[in-house]
């Protein structure tokens, strides 16, 4: 997972919130940003990224406040780093409270901040996704996983190699929105 994790940092600072994105993606992450708490939550209500990284002082809601409301509601397990200016001993210890998984003052060795994410995905529990040996049902129709067939009130529904793959891999994670064409046009 460590090689292609997906990384959510948060920063209301565009010029570290870029450094950050280049300097993570060039360590093999995938990196989303967001500038605040509200873009972060909406881009969490989107995906789910394997890590966040958080800046304490933003405008509006700060990170602790992101922080422990996140570990109160479906995010709880989200592996959280605190990155911020704010590295006193009490600083610290309210960022644990708050729910944190590390904390790292700035400034920062780059180098530094890899190894404690790569430490911090280390610690996950493997993802294994759940495979179901009957056929999913996808609305009116249903998907035959043995046989990567698609099957309607019309019949079977011929389907390309890579919607076949799209399907398989899905299935057993919940999918937002599922739209899927029973003819084609020629």
């Amino acid at each position: 997972m460590q090689d292609d994790a997906h990384i959510l940092v948060v920063d209301d600072d565009a010029r570290l919130r870029g450094l950050l994105s280049r300097y993570l993606a060039g360590e093999g992450f995938r990196v989303t940003t967001a500038e605040n708490a509200a873009d972060a939550r909406a881009k969490l209500r989107n995906f789910n990224p394997d890590l966040l990284v958080l800046d304490i002082m933003m405008p509006d809601e700060g990170g602790l406040d992101l922080t422990s409301s996140l570990r109160q509601e479906q995010k709880h397990d989200l592996p959280v780093l605190l990155l911020t200016a704010r590295g006193a001993p009490e600083d610290r210890i309210a960022g644990f409270e708050a729910g944190a998984d590390d904390y790292l003052p700035k400034p920062f060795e780059p180098r530094e901040l890899v190894l404690r994410i790569r430490a911090m995905l280390r610690r996950l529990p493997p993802s294994r996704p759940e495979v179901q040996a009957g056929p999913v049902q996808l609305g009116a129709l249903v998907f035959d996983l043995q046989r990567a067939e698609l099957r309607g009130p019309e019949g079977i529904i011929r389907l390309t190699g890579g919607e076949a793959a799209l399907l398989s891999s899905s299935h057993a994670s919940p999918v937002r929105c599922c739209r899927v064409r029973t003819s084609r046009p020629r």
